[in-house]
């Protein structure tokens, strides 16, 4: 019963799940190593090729071929990369080797520098032009390497708290590679 100054509140449509279509698009990004809508951290310690394996992933969301040689691409497109620590010449130089091993065409794949002084995923304002940036790219992935530094925190122990909560939000999440979510 309904109280006479209480304002009326409006409830949430329901629909009925058989009444969902179902979803055709494809569940992985990469078959068996990457969903569509999965983010996540390549981990490990120092020089253990973290970020090799990340442009390779990129590599081939981009290129359609198989990750690795094995693992299939199942939704193939272009790609963004902000790795600050090798920067934009070390990536283009990596990318460059890989496409040769693979015998891509470096000049036609469609992968993206985020080209930034700075990008903390701390501000809003960074998140918004990060976004932005995805939806005009039409991005199917975005590599940020290494994670932790790409917070204003002042000691690694508070950037890898803030590396790991930034996973959770509403906004797409960001790991070293991460897939873009769209409705």
């Amino acid at each position: 019963m309904a109280v006479k100054d209480e304002p009326k509140v409006e409830p949430f449509p329901v629909i009925r799940l058989c009444k969902i279509p179902k979803d055709d698009r494809p569940r992985w990004l990469i078959e068996g190593l990457w969903s569509r809508q999965g983010c996540g951290i390549v981990g490990g310690h120092p020089r253990l090729g973290k970020t090799w394996v990340a442009l390779e992933m990129a590599l081939a969301i981009a290129s359609g071929r198989p990750c690795m040689g094995r693992f299939a691409v199942r939704d193939r497109g272009p790609v963004l990369v902000y790795c600050i620590e090798d920067g934009k010449h070390g990536v283009r130089d990596r990318m460059e080797g890989l496409c040769e091993a693979r015998g891509l065409d470096f000049e036609k794949l469609g992968i993206g520098w985020i080209d930034a002084e700075e990008l903390t995923l701390d501000r809003p304002e960074d998140q918004a032009r990060l976004h932005a940036t995805v939806e005009k790219n039409r991005a199917k992935a975005i590599v940020l390497d290494p994670l932790v530094r790409l917070h204003l925190a002042r000691t690694v122990r508070e950037r890898l708290r803030r590396s790991a909560r930034f996973g959770r939000g509403s906004w797409p999440s960001a790991a070293e590679i991460e897939p873009v979510r769209r409705a």
